[in-house]
């Protein structure tokens, strides 16, 4: 009864925030244009759920892979693999927009995909830059505790407001602006919330600068591909498939030029035990999840299912990796979850392909 209570409450606070909120525009709005609120499906409803499940689920099951007793597996070989399972779900999607028709779905890849290659390779860039953020993610998990992770890996807002401003001229809010101060402050308590040992400081000054590399990689392809999108025409499952191909590749070059010998010596899916599995998979279903979210529903509830993953993998790190909240741990957390929210309700809706 109080899960149920609990749920009903957030859907009557979205209901609540879409009617009492516009959403602002990079452009210039038109006269004609109208600015009635429209209703969210229950596909949007459940993708929410299955969101903030996937997000809370996926930064707890990475750091309990990264400790095991096992031998630790290569994070270059999940990477490759992640991208293999995003590219099978890409195919699906596609297949699935097409009125499950195997002819029109390669049809569709005939035409955005193998008649002009040679136009296609600018997205090397931002797989290549997904890739090496996915990589990352794994050493930051090596590091950080899920609860701090997930509060400082919404750093990619201001990376991405500050890359957007700076190479699309995007215009911000006022509110979006506080929104990013407030985020940048939140994030700070977090970090200086941590634990006073000093090898335990080192371990997560190297996690934090882990995340903010990632955060500035995702960023970069974020924002690179957002202007491929606008200037192109194929659905976002065919960028989705485009970027997952690439990403392999690059993947593939990565792995057997850092982990050669490992690889040559112990296998390609060395210490892939069922908890690597679930990474795998959480990981590549939640680029599919996004971009439903984005779809089927909107920024607002994306930021409410930020701000209760935070809180989910704050409650699992207490319980299974023996994580203390600390006062200003929790001060900074709420600031962000705000902030999120905050920066959410004046985000315009940019149907992207999500594979980070």
């Amino acid at each position: 009864k109080a899960t149920v209570s609990v749920l009903n409450c957030i859907v009557q606070r979205i209901a609540m925030a879409r009617h009492s909120t516009v959403a602002i525009d990079v452009t210039p709005p038109r006269a004609d244009s109208p600015t009635a609120p429209h209703t969210i499906s229950w596909i949007g409803y459940v993708s929410l759920a299955l969101l903030v499940l996937q997000n809370s689920s996926l930064s707890i099951t990475m750091r309990a892979s990264r400790l095991g007793t096992g031998t630790l597996y290569l994070a270059t070989s999940a990477v490759v693999m992640c991208e293999l399972i995003k590219l099978v779900l890409s195919l699906l999607m596609l297949w699935g927009e097409n009125n499950y028709s195997v002819s029109a779905a390669y049809a569709a890849i005939h035409r955005d995909i193998l008649t002009d290659m040679n136009s296609n390779m600018h997205l090397l860039v931002p797989a290549g830059l997904y890739t090496l953020q996915n990589n990352i993610q794994y050493y930051a998990a090596s590091n950080l505790d899920p609860a701090t992770f997930q509060v400082l890996y919404q750093m990619k807002i201001i990376t991405t407001a500050l890359v957007s401003v700076s190479l699309l001229s995007r215009k911000l809010s006022g509110t979006q602006w506080t929104a990013v101060c407030v985020l940048t402050a939140g994030i700070a308590m977090v970090q200086l919330s941590q634990s006073d040992n000093k090898q335990q400081r080192t371990s997560q000054l190297s996690g934090f600068i882990a995340v903010m590399v990632a955060c500035c990689t995702s960023a970069l392809a974020g924002v690179y591909l957002e202007k491929i999108v606008k200037q192109t025409k194929p659905s976002v499952w065919i960028r989705n498939i485009q970027l997952a191909t690439f990403g392999m590749v690059v993947g593939l070059f990565g792995s057997y030029t850092k982990d050669r010998e490992a690889i040559a010596e112990h296998g390609f899916l060395h210490g892939f035990e069922n908890v690597v599995w679930v990474v795998v998979f959480l990981q590549s279903f939640g680029g599919v999840l996004v971009a439903v979210v984005v779809k089927y529903a909107d920024s607002i509830v994306k930021g409410f299912a930020t701000g209760l993953s935070i809180i989910l993998s704050a409650a699992a790190s207490v319980y299974l990796f023996g994580f203390v909240v600390t006062p200003m741990y929790l001060l900074g957390a709420a600031i962000v979850c705000v902030s999120v929210y905050m920066y959410s309700t004046n985000t315009p809706k940019i149907e992207l392909p999500c594979l980070a």
